[in-house]
């Protein structure tokens, strides 16, 4: 409500104006030792409005840990916050010279966004943490937003959603895509 007479607000946490339904019963994603995600997603400059993903950890997997996040740097030091938590991973296939802002709304839990440069459909393990070329994540409190990038050649990632500590909780991801170059 506050958001409707300071509209400001918004612009500053867009999860005030459009809560994440913490209570709602949501699928989680199917991932394995085999299989990192069951859901892809395109990203091109051709895409006008952005794209968003309701999502859960929520029953998820725990395949990545700590000692990943850290080999492939995505996280700046040693946490621990990874070691026991459930993630929701997807595949974003981007076109050449684009970018794709990404947002992560929760207001359910503690959760992180990442998205690293991986193009198998099995998950990464912290063996291949150091050949991770490119890795982004926002392990701040609360919401998190980051940005990924192509240049001349199209480029798959993984994206996901992880709780610290251990926590899980529903999430939505909107993903913007325009021209980078």
């Amino acid at each position: 409500m506050a958001t409707v007479a300071v509209p400001i607000l918004e612009d500053s946490n867009p999860s005030w104006a459009r809560p994440v339904d913490c209570d709602e019963k949501r699928a989680p994603i199917l991932s394995d030792s085999s299989t990192a995600f069951t859901q892809s997603f395109l990203c091109d400059v051709n895409q006008r409005a952005p794209f968003t993903i309701e999502g859960t950890t929520i029953k998820g997997q725990n395949l990545l840990h700590d000692d990943f996040f850290q080999q492939a740097k995505c996280t700046p030091a040693r946490t621990h916050f990874y070691r026991n938590s459930p993630e929701a991973m997807y595949q974003l296939k981007m076109a050449p010279n684009t970018m794709a802002e990404i947002r992560l709304d929760t207001n359910c839990t503690d959760l992180d966004p990442f998205a690293f440069s991986w193009d198998r459909r099995s998950p990464p393990t912290s063996k291949h943490a150091s050949g991770i070329r490119e890795c982004e994540m926002n392990t701040y409190d609360g919401d998190g937003t980051f940005k990924i990038t192509t240049v001349d050649r199209p480029q798959t990632y993984i994206l996901g959603v992880v709780g610290k500590d251990g926590m899980a909780g529903n999430f939505r991801l909107t993903i913007k895509c325009r021209s980078y170059r």
